[in-house]
């Protein structure tokens, strides 16, 4: 049972969250003794490391429309008795592939709520179709979100008895410690890909009208909205309040200084630096949208705001800049509830009884 062999499938180990995850759960899984193979489509300029022991296979491509039939091929050589994929676009793939390989046990770990993801995808319409058709050949269905589950059973006829609800887990540092601030001003920040789905835009509108507050607001991140958001800063006259740092490996130093956590997604899978702020004890705003945030934020870590208004943002700005948060308890609820062996013990138990 222990020797298992599961073949992970991931687009590469660069920024994204989904993969961050992959490499962590099939580290996990091979501390845990499983037979663990990871293929990624781009191994070019890796972000997190796979254990020693843990077997690569880099398919050097440049997208994933040329993987089909490598990892078809790749199927059949290592013959595995489960695949592991993550990213609804990379288990498109994987469904399709299945078709043409012997049976293997599936499971998709899904990263964000398909039906409104794909409104704003140039695909959106064929990948809505496949998960439709394909999805029912997963033997499971990972959703990071009751959300992301609601989602597939509503919007997808996907049989609910499939879908395992985990959330991601936090990995507590050992050397975490509740920092004491070393400035003297408020300081604000965000951390994530910028792009257009992320809102940052409405974080800047609300921040151009708040002129009374000592503050200044750090971006930590890169993506295609970087210079045009760059731009905005400026046309709000945000440019001396505004920093883009671009994207850093560890935004620790962040997090351990600021007196508010900003979210502006239009909609979210299950941010990853929300859980990443809370367990530094940082208070967050963000708008109540569909995904993970409602079930990551209490009434005692944030403040959620009605979606789209920005004067009530600006607001709540306020308010949580005027309230007294309770650092240690925002810290230990996210330990707690998003404990790191709890769910990774989830995913491990699964791969056993699939």
């Amino acid at each position: 049972m222990t020797q298992k062999r599961i073949l992970f499938v991931c687009p590469n180990l660069g920024s994204g969250g989904s993969e961050k995850m992959l490499a962590r759960i099939a580290n996990y899984s091979h501390r845990k003794g499983l037979n663990c193979s990871v293929i990624l489509l781009d191994g070019r300029n890796p972000h997190y490391q796979l254990d020693p022991g843990i077997e690569v296979f880099d398919l050097k491509l440049a997208s994933m429309k040329q993987s089909f039939f490598h990892l078809i091929g790749m199927v059949k050589k290592i013959k595995p008795d489960l695949i592991f994929s993550t990213v609804t676009a990379m288990n498109v793939v994987v469904v399709l592939c299945s078709l043409f390989f012997g049976k293997v046990r599936l499971i998709a770990r899904e990263s964000s709520i398909i039906s409104i993801n794909n409104q704003h995808s140039k695909y959106g319409t064929l990948v809505n179709w496949v998960v439709k058709l394909l999805y029912r050949r997963f033997d499971a269905i990972v959703a990071q979100s009751f959300a992301m589950k609601n989602d597939l059973v509503n919007n997808f006829n996907i049989d609910g008895n499939k879908i395992v609800q985990i959330y991601n887990p936090i990995e507590v540092p050992e050397a975490l410690a509740l920092q004491s601030k070393q400035s003297s001003g408020l300081v604000f920040v965000s951390v994530g890909n910028l792009r257009k789905e992320k809102g940052y835009e409405r974080i800047l509108q609300a921040l151009s009208g708040i002129t009374d507050l000592d503050y200044h607001y750090y971006i930590v991140g890169e993506g295609q909205e970087t210079e045009r958001l760059k731009k905005m800063a400026l046309d709000l006259k945000l440019n001396n309040k505004v920093t883009f740092t671009g994207k850093l490996s560890n935004p620790e130093m962040y997090y351990a200084q600021a007196d508010l956590y900003l979210i502006g997604s239009y909609y979210e899978g299950f941010p990853n630096a929300l859980l990443e702020a809370g367990l530094h004890g940082v208070p967050a705003v963000a708008y109540d949208v569909p995904g993970g945030i409602p079930e990551i934020m209490t009434a005692q870590s944030g403040i959620l705001v009605e979606d789209g208004n920005i004067e009530r943002y600006r607001a709540a700005i306020r308010k949580a800049v005027a309230a007294s948060w309770d650092r240690k308890a925002i810290a230990s609820d996210i330990k707690t509830r998003f404990d790191y062996e709890t769910l990774m013990n989830r995913y491990y138990n699964l791969f056993l009884n699939v």
